[in-house]
């Protein structure tokens, strides 16, 4: 490049360097604080309200064979204890509760062979309530055996209800104990030989 032609260059670079400077925009002042600021303390109180709970000994239940004829296997056993305690102080309508049981089909460790849960039947029974109970909490109906023409408990079948709808009934705010006699009843042709184990879950439902 002969020197005439670097002087233009340069000229040139010098030109694009002012026109950028001359595009650049200064930054904006900062938006402006208060000029003075004030905390105003907000205070609530949150009474507690109680609860309802339920307690759950989930040890396993060995059914022991007992009662069995030619045509039917039965083995019985005792439902662990189960506690509800309600000490709710809402006045709100819909504070009922039920405890409802649901098992599942009974399955062979190693073979799997299948008794279902349909054959497991119950009776539900008050174990301990408070001293002032009025009676406002029941035990569910018993269920049978589909060996009996029931239906089993399977779909979900009441072990302990209440039947209040309002703090009234249960100023106390006390525990009850229930339990239930568990009978598997299966005809023998539907009880090959092996260990079995089912799961027999409970739910605290509330309203």
């Amino acid at each position: 490049m002969s020197r005439l032609s670097r002087a233009g260059a340069i000229a040139a670079l010098g030109s694009a360097s002012l026109l950028l400077a001359s595009t650049a925009v200064a930054a904006p002042d900062p938006a402006p604080g208060p000029v003075d600021e004030g905390g105003v303390p907000l205070l609530v109180e949150v009474t507690d309200q109680g609860a309802l709970a339920m307690t759950v000994d989930t040890s396993p239940v060995a059914l022991s064979e007992s009662g069995s004829d030619s045509d039917v296997r039965q083995f019985t056993g005792v439902l662990p204890t189960v506690t509800v305690t309600d000490t709710r102080t809402t006045s709100d309508e819909g504070v009922a509760w039920a405890v409802v049981g649901d098992t599942s089909d009974f399955e062979a460790v190693d073979s799997g062979s299948v008794i279902s849960g349909t054959y497991l039947g119950w009776a539900p029974r008050l174990v301990s309530t408070p001293p002032d109970d009025d009676g406002s909490v029941v035990e569910g109906v018993p269920v049978a055996s589909e060996a009996d023409d029931g239906t089993g408990v399977v779909g979900g079948y009441d072990l302990l209800v209440s039947t209040f709808d309002s703090s009234d009934a249960r100023e106390f705010g006390a525990s009850w104990e229930a339990s239930a006699d568990l009978a598997l009843r299966v005809p023998v042709v539907e009880a090959p030989p092996g260990s079995y184990s089912a799961t027999l879950t409970l739910s605290l439902f509330e309203g």
